[in-house]
């Protein structure tokens, strides 16, 4: 694995040439059920060398209990990152967003999609014409959905897909809800 001392976080920007606060990791822990071939388990937790300071936004993440008031099939979803904009393109130097919608475990696991991949772990955003996905790069990044309240709850983060914004190839993301607990035995 990747020494921990050589992974920085940036926070406080959205221009990764003027960065605000950079920080380094202290360490990390992958899911010890991690499989590369199947992407898995596919969550890891990273601990920073100095806290966040007091103005970055606290994290809510969809647990068990929101995740049916707040998480449904066609639900709209937001994902951010620095990833490429189109399949083989480049990274973007401003983070972006784009609203992605849920699609069901079925739609997303039809042999014109995924044709079974996708876990129970695991879910499917995007459009069956494609068109919006996050794309490379964006890996490990949050896909959100609101709150009902003005604000927004961490539903997912970016693990893998098929090409960028393919017609049947959804973005798939790691199912937080699924993880609470390993998260919260994590963090130290």
């Amino acid at each position: 694995m990747e020494n921990p001392k050589r992974i920085r976080v940036m926070y406080g920007s959205n221009q990764l040439s003027k960065p605000g606060t950079v920080v380094n990791v202290a360490s990390f822990v992958v899911h010890a059920g991690w499989n590369r071939r199947t992407w898995e388990h596919d969550i890891a937790l990273m601990k920073l060398e100095a806290a966040a300071s007091a103005d970055t936004v606290p994290v809510t993440m969809l647990n068990n209990e929101t995740r049916t008031a707040l998480f449904s099939e066609n639900v709209l979803a937001f994902v951010a990152g620095w990833g490429l904009t189109k399949d083989r393109g480049l990274p973007s130097e401003t983070l972006r967003h784009v609203g992605v919608q849920v699609v069901s475990q079925e739609t997303c696991n039809a042999p014109q999609a995924y044709a079974g991949k996708i876990k129970g772990g695991m879910f499917c955003a995007g459009f069956v014409e494609g068109g919006k996905d996050s794309c490379q790069g964006d890996s490990g990044g949050p896909i959100m959905v609101s709150d009902k309240k003005g604000s927004y709850v961490l539903a997912g983060v970016v693990s893998w897909g098929e090409g960028c914004a393919q017609p049947n190839k959804y973005g798939v993301y790691t199912r937080i809800s699924e993880y609470i607990g390993w998260i919260r035995d994590n963090m130290k």
